[in-house]
């Protein structure tokens, strides 16, 4: 088990989560609504990037 991120709006804090996904080579990918981006951590946990969700912000779509 481990902890990613915490509550909030710094780099590798999450406002509001939906989903998680474990690539291969152990890359955690968070969807966060909240900030509207996927937060990718190592499998270290460290923070390592955000992707924009982008398009419409009435309407994300995940999956």
């Amino acid at each position: 088990m481990r902890t990613f991120g915490k509550q909030g709006d710094g780099p590798g804090e999450l406002r509001a989560t939906a989903a998680l996904v474990v690539l291969p080579d152990g890359t955690a990918v968070i969807g966060d609504l909240g900030h509207r981006a996927f937060m990718m951590f190592g499998p270290d946990g460290i923070p390592r990037r955000s992707v924009p969700m982008g398009g419409d912000e009435g309407l994300t779509v995940l999956g």
